[in-house]
């Protein structure tokens, strides 16, 4: 019998993952580097965090993008405070995501069952209620909706409604999008009404972009880093500028005008975690007073599922 991981289940999940926590990193790295100790927080929001483990792949849990946010960030953002959320429709999946991370890091953290626009919504309004200035917040929001660039009449996939707005106002805040191009190739096939990678670049008007692609298993996946901060390449990490001659290259493979993908060379992950052990944490309520569960550890704030 197989558990309710929903974090994607080909080959490609191992890579996927190992390229977020990669995408991650770099986004770390930079913001620590420049703002450490000087009271910056760490803003995170994850739009398809899923159960936080994948154990339907192979003999060992792979850690979904939950559990590869905490430990990159802490191994890396070591004078920044993490302000992760994670947000999921399916409230059994944030029912095991909350067990997955543990006490100490469930404290840290917000997990939101609910429609991922909503939850976008909360996130925006709980930095500002933090009093920071929102041309100053630093962070990632993470999208990756184990298919392509949209969003379905349930309500599954993007956060299409307001992602472009929230990008507006919290401009540094980078995007990362884990795109599978192998569904943009069908739905394209069939005419539907899908936007071109391209496309995509120019409709979410980040200044500058890192591209990286993972081919396994028989889905490709694109993965893309928007900022609007200058930003060099990651070659060891497999992250190219869209602009060069790599990220073209890419970015041909992803709209099929080139049949064979070109290998660049796989993530550097050294220090991310195989197989994250499992504990118990609580769950809290929603802060925003919506009626959906915002599931933040905070001692007595809120009742157990």
């Amino acid at each position: 019998m197989s558990r309710q991981s929903d974090q994607g289940q080909s080959l490609a999940t191992i890579d996927k993952e190992r390229r977020v926590g990669a995408a991650l990193a770099v986004s770390m790295s930079i913001a620590n580097q420049r703002f450490r100790d000087r009271g910056y927080v760490f803003w995170h929001f994850d739009a398809n965090a899923g159960s936080g483990v994948n154990d339907e792949i192979g003999e060992e849990p792979v850690p979904g993008s939950p559990l590869v946010f905490w430990e990159a960030a802490d191994r890396i953002l070591t004078g920044m405070e993490a302000v992760p959320f994670f947000c999921d429709m399916n409230l059994a999946r944030m029912r095991r995501l909350k067990t997955v991370l543990g006490v100490e890091r469930a404290a840290r953290s917000f997990l939101f069952p609910s429609d991922n626009n909503q939850a976008l919504s909360v996130f925006a309004r709980t930095i500002l209620d933090s009093g920071e200035r929102p041309e100053f917040v630093v962070g990632t929001a993470l999208v990756d909706p184990n298919g392509w660039y949209y969003r379905n009449r349930k309500g599954e996939g993007v956060p299409s409604r307001i992602l472009l707005a929230f990008l507006d106002k919290f401009p540094r805040i980078d995007l990362i999008l884990n795109l599978n191009v192998s569904t943009y190739w069908k739905q394209a096939k069939l005419k539907h009404d899908v936007i071109s990678p391209r496309n995509l670049l120019t409709y979410l008007r980040k200044e500058y972009w890192l591209v990286g692609k993972v081919t396994r298993g028989g889905n490709t996946y694109l993965q893309l880093i928007g900022r609007n901060m200058k930003t060099d390449p990651h070659k060891k990490v497999g992250l190219y500028l869209a602009n060069s001659w790599e990220g073209q290259q890419i970015l041909d493979v992803a709209e099929g005008k080139r049949q064979q993908p070109l290998e660049f060379g796989m993530p550097d992950v050294r220090g991310l975690s195989q197989a994250p052990g499992l504990s118990r944490g609580a769950v809290g309520r929603d802060a925003a007073g919506q009626g959906a569960l915002l599931m933040r550890q905070e001692g007595d704030r809120g009742s157990p599922c």
